[in-house]
């Protein structure tokens, strides 16, 4: 056996059994181990047995959780808006079943929404603390740097596919995850201490050369919306902090950006100059938006997962077909549009917008009871959560899980905030 597989099975062994008989917090961590070595995806993984890693380090984690319930005030997923109407989103995704035009690949779609529901449970009721929530963003970071120096060791040229993991694996899937982490990176390097502070200032660089060898066009743009979002969340008086910061972010990453990079951002000055000349796969993406309003307007209730895929032949013009017919979507909201029609849409952008209003909320309260270290943590999260989303106005994230663990922190940190500090904001108010 390999040492890599060797490592890779000891650690998981002892966290599930950790997680089992003291601390479920371990079983997360094991998962999200599986979830960045992806032993199935890497050569030694062919020294492990055949097993479904990732589900058994989630089934371990549920049972750990069910053993070892001893904290009354854990977080209830159930009490959140946010959650409850995800779970209404797959719920529906269950009633379409009935008229989908693929079921094949709706049963699929299926499978992933569904197991989320367990993820955002898992991840929600086990981040109970500030602390936790911290250390969960830093083994999101750790698992970035590991992606980041597969990057650099096997990147040849072109666009990076193929080592990112399971939903990842694309050029685009890595990009949007990694301009997300190198938001977290950053933010944990400017309050982290010790160990996990140094960590996080060495996988930057990494994590950023991977956003560049995956040359996508929606991570650049992901990543300078993310980085909007934190200075508007920004705690007060760290404007100059978060700047110079920035500047010596944004400095290592030009460094980085090779004239392949550059070029792939270019095409996107056509879509608002005349005299610039789109290639044909940006082009594309205002043509299968139209294609995907007219698949709507005809299956209002939803087409089922993949129903761009599936319908989009019979909408597209034959030039901007694939070698297989059709297209698949390149945007997020489209792609529930047509997949879930109106129910699924409107459930959706209430979804965003109860996330949105959690970020605002905890921002709020972090900045007047003047905890910088939650204000800091929000925004990152916020950020990331950002970066996320308009990543996914260009290329189709929907299964992008990276998405909905953050999510499932951005809820814990609202318990965490409302138990420490919502009494003592509302305290201040009826003051005011």
């Amino acid at each position: 056996m390999s040492l890599q597989a060797l490592l890779f099975l000891l650690v998981y062994s002892i966290a599930l059994v950790y997680a089992v008989i003291a601390k479920p917090i371990f079983g997360l961590y094991a998962y999200i181990l599986n979830f960045f070595l992806d032993p199935p995806g890497r050569w030694w993984g062919s020294y492990l047995p055949d097993l479904r890693w990732s589900f058994l380090a989630a089934g371990a984690t549920l049972a750990a959780i069910l053993i070892n319930r001893r904290n009354p005030h854990a977080p209830k997923p159930l009490s959140f808006l946010a959650f409850k109407l995800y779970v209404l989103y797959v719920l529906w995704m269950w009633v379409q079943s009935g008229w989908v035009v693929d079921p094949e690949e709706h049963a699929r779609g299926l499978n992933f929404m569904t197991k989320f529901v367990l993820v955002i449970y898992m991840v929600t009721v086990l981040a109970g603390s500030i602390q936790i929530i911290e250390r969960i963003l830093f083994a999101m970071v750790a698992g970035g740097f590991y992606l980041g120096y597969l990057a650099f060791s096997s990147y040849t040229g072109g666009r990076l596919d193929g080592i990112g993991g399971p939903g990842i694996n694309d050029a685009s899937s890595l990009g949007l995850v990694m301009a997300a982490f190198a938001i977290v990176a950053g933010v944990l390097y400017h309050i982290g201490e010790g160990p996990g502070k140094w960590l996080s200032a060495m996988a930057l660089p990494f994590i950023l050369n991977a956003i560049v060898a995956a040359s996508s066009r929606a991570s650049f743009l992901a990543l300078a919306a993310g980085g909007i979002v934190l200075f508007l969340y920004r705690p007060p008086r760290e404007t100059a902090r978060l700047l110079f910061y920035g500047l010596l972010a944004m400095s290592l990453f030009l460094s980085l950006a090779s004239e392949f990079f550059w070029e792939r951002m270019q095409t996107m000055r056509a879509a608002t100059d005349e005299s610039g000349e789109m290639d044909k796969s940006a082009a594309s993406r205002f043509v299968i938006v139209e294609s995907q309003w007219k698949i709507f307007l005809d299956h209002p209730l939803g087409a089922g997962h993949h129903g761009t895929a599936a319908l989009s032949y019979k909408y597209i013009p034959i030039e901007y077909h694939a070698s297989q017919g059709g297209r698949a979507s390149h945007n997020t909201v489209m792609t529930v549009l047509v997949d879930q029609g109106i129910v699924g849409i409107l459930l959706w952008i209430a979804l965003l917008i109860t996330i949105y209003q959690m970020c605002r909320r905890n921002h709020e309260i972090a900045i007047r009871v003047g905890d910088k270290r939650v204000a800091w943590i929000n925004s990152s999260i916020a950020a990331a959560l950002a970066a996320i989303f308009v990543g996914g106005l260009f290329s189709q994230q929907l299964k992008l899980e990276v998405f909905y663990w953050f999510m499932a922190l951005e809820m814990a940190l609202s318990h965490c905030v409302a138990r420490t500090y919502e009494p003592m904001h509302d305290r201040q108010i009826r003051a005011d």
